[in-house]
């Protein structure tokens, strides 16, 4: 008879014992040395009734009194039932969670580990391999034994595919990271696991599987497996390989994202193709109606844009987050009144009316509505009071109409710019509003020319017709 039940019990006892791998391969042959493959019927009574004393106190979970009878059945019948090696496995971590010094755990670990490694050969049938109760176990008693956990992971995909649980994902893929920095494979082997791992959650669509290709992305960035040359170079092989199979798609536009390389030609191709598949399979998500508006705002599709946001619109027309993606998508493609329009049902939905009101005078201000700029500037300042910001704008539109209010360099043309400093003063003492007086001062009548005007002196008063029709305050060129 092989001594395994001996040394276990001196483990037990004596709590000195040191395991390494190797002890881990020598148990584990012992265990299966002695699975006879014996029906249960066959075995002697007294086999059967020293396994039927086991079994029943291990299922009341008296892990105690049955640990007697459970290493002899585990000597001399290990496979007469599967509750045999299982059952030790839960006797033992018991005495793990129990035991105080590391030199037990460390033994009594490895035993742990045996049983489960016996389990394929002693109680396995078919294609039952145990191999995520290995794969767990393993990771709960030995996450560094980093070559290991990656075969049983690499057996594990291999037997079941997509159908692999996602929570071990993102270990085998540190896993692999790890023993691939150890070995200087240069990253082959952690693309072919990041490839698997991408691949499963492809399979099984859900919040969480989403989440975990985005983590896993994440880790291949975070340990240097993904530049941005690499991220450009991969997702274009696989556009080129693949140009029609969506899911494909998906990944290179965010392999794309990553590398902030959505200013090139072929993001904006893939991108575009996605969005039309997504817009036209899921007109009713809004969900997948925000993505493809992404993707059609970072290709520049200004009529994407601008179709989806109406789309979204027309699905939720109270939201004020869709109604200001319309209003920008609308002053996008130039679009000013509807630009407008959007804005306003936004600011009635509680949107920030000073920065909204603002936003719209820029608007008006670049189309050369003056007035209107003007109009949407005051809004602004009546709901945020002192905000410098709109009191700039307002100069501004004053100091560039001298065009506007006289011809050349005369005299209507100059007294817009008291105006604008009138305009600039009341922002206090923002520093571009005081750069602003500083640059224009240069421009004011001088002197002389406030001299040679009837009614017009230094600190009065002087009525600036045009379309500004605001008295302001004489001053001469300093």
């Amino acid at each position: 008879m092989k001594n395994y039940i001996v040394t276990l019990s001196m483990v037990l006892i004596f709590q000195g014992l040191f395991a390494q791998q190797s002890e881990v391969d020598r148990i584990g042959e012992d265990l299966r040395s002695r699975c006879s493959g014996m029906a249960y019927a066959d075995h002697p009574q007294s086999t059967q009734d020293t396994f039927a004393f086991f079994v029943t106190r291990y299922k009341n979970k008296d892990y105690t009194s049955a640990y007697p009878f459970w290493r002899v059945i585990l000597d001399i019948a290990p496979d007469i039932q599967p509750s045999v090696l299982q059952g030790g496995v839960d006797i033992m971590k018991s005495r793990y969670n129990s035991a105080s010094d590391a030199a037990t755990k460390t033994a009594i670990a490895d035993t742990i580990l045996a049983l489960a490694e016996a389990m394929p050969s002693c109680l396995g049938s078919g294609e039952n391999s145990y191999i995520e109760y290995r794969v767990y176990q393993w990771y709960t008693y030995r996450k560094n034994a980093k070559s290991k956990l990656d075969e049983l992971f690499s057996q594990y995909y291999a037997e079941k595919g997509n159908a692999m649980n996602p929570q071990f994902l993102l270990v085998w893929l540190t896993t692999s990271m790890s023993i691939d920095k150890k070995n200087g494979t240069e990253g082959d082997p952690v693309w072919e696991v990041y490839d698997a791992v991408d691949q499963i959650c492809n399979a099984n669509p859900s919040d969480v599987n989403t989440q975990t290709a985005e983590k896993a992305l994440g880790l291949m960035k975070q340990y240097k497996y993904l530049d941005s040359a690499q991220l450009v170079t991969r997702s274009e092989a696989m556009y080129s390989a693949s140009p029609e199979d969506f899911a494909v798609l998906r990944k290179c536009v965010r392999f794309l994202q990553l590398a902030n390389a959505t200013d090139l030609a072929p993001f904006k191709e893939i991108a575009n193709k996605l969005a039309d598949n997504d817009l036209a399979l899921y007109p009713d998500s809004m969900e997948s109606l925000q993505y493809v508006f992404t993707l059609y705002k970072q290709a520049g599709n200004v009529e994407g844009v601008q179709a989806v946001a109406e789309r979204m619109f027309a699905l939720d027309p109270n939201s004020m987050e869709i109604a200001m993606y319309l209003a920008q998508s609308k002053a996008a493609a130039g679009q000013l009144s509807e630009a407008v329009t959007f804005y306003n049902k936004a600011i009635s939905m509680g949107g920030n009316s000073a920065e909204i009101n603002y936003t719209i005078a820029g608007l008006y201000q670049s189309s050369g509505s003056f007035s209107e700029a003007r109009r949407y500037a005051e809004k602004a300042l009546s709901a945020r009071p002192g905000w410098a910001k709109p009191h700039i704008l307002i100069g501004r539109l004053y100091a560039s109409s001298g065009s506007r209010c006289g011809e050349g360099t005369g005299w209507d043309s100059q007294v817009v710019v008291w105006a604008a400093i009138d305009e600039w003063k009341k922002a206090g003492g923002d520093s571009e509003a005081q750069s602003l007086i500083s640059q224009y001062s240069k421009y004011l009548p001088t002197s002389q020319d406030i001299f040679m005007r009837d009614g017009v002196e230094d600190g009065g008063q002087y009525f600036v017709s045009c379309w500004i029709q605001r008295s302001v305050t004489v001053r001469p060129r300093p």
